[in-house]
This record gives C-alpha cells, structure tokens and sequence, in this order.
C-alpha cells in the first residue's frame, strides 16, 4: 500500500513515492474506511482503497503503484466484496440526471448599447471626414496661400 502515488493539488503539485508521503494518506483512508465500514475485514478495506484508487491495481509498477487513493470514492462507490476482499473492477455509477443550461435573462439595455455603437461609428466618422477635409475646405477663394 506505502507504493500509492498521493498527489496533491492547491497552489503548486507535490508528487512524491515512497513511505513517508503515502503512510499517513493510506493509513488516515483506511481509518476512514473502517469507522464508515466496521464491520469490514482488513482485506475488504484494503480491496475497497485498491479498487477505488486512481490507476490500474492488476497492473502496478513501480513508481504509480496501484494509483492515486480516492478516500471519497472508496466510501460511496458500491463494492460487492466477499470476506477475502475479492471483487471485481467497478465503474462509478453515471450520472443520470439531466442538467438544463439556464435560460439568459433578456438584456433591458440590448437596443440602447446597439444604437450608441452605431451613433458612436457615425460621429467619429463625421469627426474623420472634417479632419480630413479642413485644409481644403479651410482655404479660402481667392485668397493667397499662407506661407
């Protein structure tokens, strides 16, 4: 069990292997399994932190071991477990339950914002054309041009 990857997630990411890392995560999640769980056997509680572990228990290696402990899901998930702890592979249950995205409420300022971005592209524009067309409309008839 010591061989369990615990990686922890918050500010930065701490991966770490070995006994003084997984001990007290695997240890403080069997103490959880074993007060939601009393009446299990130490192989049960085992079988339900391996089962539930993120990673593949039938094919450990070295540095992973059997996954990440998932204490959460070791103590919802329904396992169907014999007094040796044996059980098959379960998948959590799937979420059946529809979710419907929120209806937008309509926007009372919708036609206000869409009229002030055209009124606002037209006054610049006017503001463009003048600045472009004062030097020639700023010349007089007649008139030297000024030096």
């Amino acid at each position: 069990l010591a061989a369990l990857l615990i990686v922890l997630r918050g500010a930065g990411e701490a991966v770490g292997w070995g006994f003084q890392l997984q001990a007290p995560w695997v240890t403080s999640a069997l103490a959880l399994l074993f007060s939601h769980f009393p009446d299990d056997t130490p192989a049960q509680a085992v079988a339900r932190l391996l089962l539930t572990a993120d990673g593949r228990p039938d094919v450990p290696n070295r540095l992973l071991g059997a996954g990440e402990v998932q204490p959460y899901d070791a103590l919802t998930r329904p396992l169907a477990l014999d007094a040796d702890g044996v059980a098959e592979q379960t998948a959590p249950e799937p979420d059946t339950r529809t979710h419907a995205a929120p209806v937008a409420e309509p926007d009372p300022l919708s036609r206000t914002r869409h009229d002030m971005v055209w009124w606002g592209l037209l006054g610049g524009g006017a503001v463009a054309l003048a600045l472009v067309l004062r030097p020639v409309l700023g010349r007089r008839v007649g008139s030297p041009p000024s030096r």
